[in-house]
């Protein structure tokens, strides 16, 4: 029911504004062993529809206070793995949002964290609400981009790569790395009808 409520608030929120299309799918990412992002580039998602590539939309991935009140015990942060949705190509920074006193950060929604551990607990789990109509997708891929470069075409770094198969009204696939690279991750992507994620 939460996760319902905070999917219908963040429809909402990406619906509200005049200029923007509505939400059509959220995809959920776990995703293991993907590096920090250098300050020259980014992260790129694309998918396979209809025999076409679709941009899907940039991250980058740095450590980050995701909540503003989670700290060691210390007064010191905890800095988490933060998967960050970003313009493309991702240079804008900001002041960073629980200490403007630390070093700037790169200015985007943070939307979930790479798996790691916390003690006994794995965190981790990205969701991304996206206007692109999905349900017809066959495979997902992540490339690894300059920020310099301005061509909206994937570069030839591929860092993640998978099928996507339906699973009844999902569509859902296993992502893996081309090189030798311990990087993978798992994705689901939901369809959202009239602004409720079914």
């Amino acid at each position: 029911m939460v996760r319902t409520v905070a999917l219908l608030l963040a429809a909402l929120a990406l619906g509200a504004g005049c200029d923007r299309a509505p939400v059509r799918a959220v995809i959920y990412y776990n995703l293991s062993q993907v590096a920090a992002s250098a300050a020259d580039d980014h992260y790129q998602q694309f998918a396979d529809v209809d025999g076409a590539v679709v941009d899907l939309g940039c991250l980058v991935v740095e450590r980050r206070q995701v909540n503003c009140y989670d700290n060691a015990g210390t007064g010191e942060p905890n800095l988490r793995v933060a998967v960050v949705e970003c313009d493309c190509p991702c240079i804008d920074a900001e002041a960073d949002p629980c200490d403007p006193s630390r070093p700037a950060v790169r200015a985007g929604i943070i939307r979930g964290l790479v798996n790691q551990s916390d003690g006994a607990v794995i965190l981790g789990g990205v969701d991304i609400p996206t206007e692109v109509e999905l349900s017809e997708a066959t495979g997902l891929f992540i490339t690894r981009e300059p920020n310099a470069d301005p061509s909206p075409q994937p570069s030839s770094e591929l860092i993640l790569d998978g099928a996507l198969y339906r699973d009844g009204s999902v569509v859902r696939g296993a992502l893996s790395s081309p090189t030798s690279e311990l990087v993978e991750g798992n994705v689901t992507i939901v369809p959202v009808r009239d602004e409720v994620s079914l």
